[in-house]
């Protein structure tokens, strides 16, 4: 829940997150472009510049950033994360 929480507060500033679901710790994240096209440039993006930073994140489909952390992860390892994440999407905004 609490991953899930923070990537929904990240949705509510970036408009390019344009939807967050999943079940668990297996949650997606979709890219939109601002006429709600799939982003897929800038998903790749997003996954490279996060890769650079320390974070693997997996595609999944052409404009979904794909979530799966162990199921050990602490919140400290998720804050980190959603750190790198958004630094990763306001380098493509």
């Amino acid at each position: 829940r609490y991953l899930m929480e923070r990537l929904k507060e990240l949705k509510e500033k970036y408009p390019l997150m344009g939807d967050v679901r999943g079940m668990g710790l297996m949650i997606g994240v979709e890219l939109v472009e601002e006429n709600k096209d799939p982003a897929v440039e800038k998903c790749k993006a997003v996954i490279k510049d996060a890769l650079e930073r320390g974070m693997i994140l997996l595609p999944s489909g052409d404009s979904v950033i794909r979530f799966v952390p162990p199921l050990i992860i602490t919140r400290e390892e998720i804050d980190r994360g959603m750190e790198i994440f958004e630094e990763a999407i306001k380098g493509i905004q």
